[in-house]
C-alpha cells in the first residue's frame, strides 16, 4: 500500500520510534509541572493546568508496555502530545518528539487490529530508512481508560472549584 502524502509527528517512547498523524495532534508541549493526586493509576502522569482547566496526561510508555525500557523522564527532553478525543482531550507523555514530517509517497503495511492493544497501531510506514508504527490517537486508550480519565478530570475540576470558592 502507498500513501501519497503523510504528515506525522515522530516521537520516541521507551526506545521505540513511532508516529501519529499530524491531523490528530492539537499541540506539542515541553513537559511542564504536572500535579498527580495520590492513589492515581500508574499510567496516569498527572494534570496540566491549561488556563484553569485540568488536562490529563498519560505515560505512553506504560500503555505500550515499555515502562521497563523507558529511560527516566528528562524534563528537558520530554514532551506532551496533546490529542483530542470525542469527549476528552488528553496529553500523552513521550520521551521526546523527534520531528514533524511530511513525506510521500510512503510505503505502508497495514497492521491487523488484533495485533496491538485496542488496534492502536494502524500501519507501519517507511520513514527515515526504517519501518515506523503509525498509531491512531483515537485508539491509544480503551473506552474504560477514557472513562477513568474523564472521571479523574471531573474530580480534579471539583477540587479546583472548591479552592476557587474559598
Amino acid at each position: 500500500m502507498v500513501i501519497e502524502r503523510l504528515s506525522a509527528v515522530l516521537f520516541d517512547v521507551g526506545g521505540v520510534t513511532a508516529a501519529v498523524p499530524l491531523s490528530s495532534v492539537r499541540e506539542v508541549l515541553p513537559l511542564p509541572h504536572l500535579s498527580r493526586p495520590p492513589g492515581s493509576p500508574a499510567p496516569f502522569a498527572g494534570f496540566l493546568d491549561r488556563a484553569g482547566a485540568a488536562l490529563p496526561a498519560v505515560r505512553l510508555a506504560m500503555l505500550f508496555g515499555l515502562a521497563d525500557r523507558a529511560p527516566e523522564i528528562d524534563p528537558l527532553d520530554a514532551h506532551l502530545l496533546v490529542v483530542g478525543h470525542e469527549a476528552l482531550t488528553v496529553a500523552f507523555l513521550v520521551d521526546r518528539v523527534l520531528d514533524v514530517v511530511t513525506a510521500g509517497p510512503v510505503t505502508a503495511t497495514p497492521v491487523a487490529p488484533d495485533a496491538t492493544l485496542n488496534g492502536c497501531v494502524e500501519m507501519e510506514v517507511a520513514l527515515r530508512g526504517g519501518l515506523v508504527p503509525l498509531v491512531s490517537a483515537d485508539r491509544l486508550l480503551t473506552a474504560s481508560e477514557r472513562e477513568r480519565l474523564a472521571s479523574l478530570t471531573r474530580l480534579e475540576a471539583e477540587r479546583a472549584a472548591r479552592w476557587a470558592d474559598a
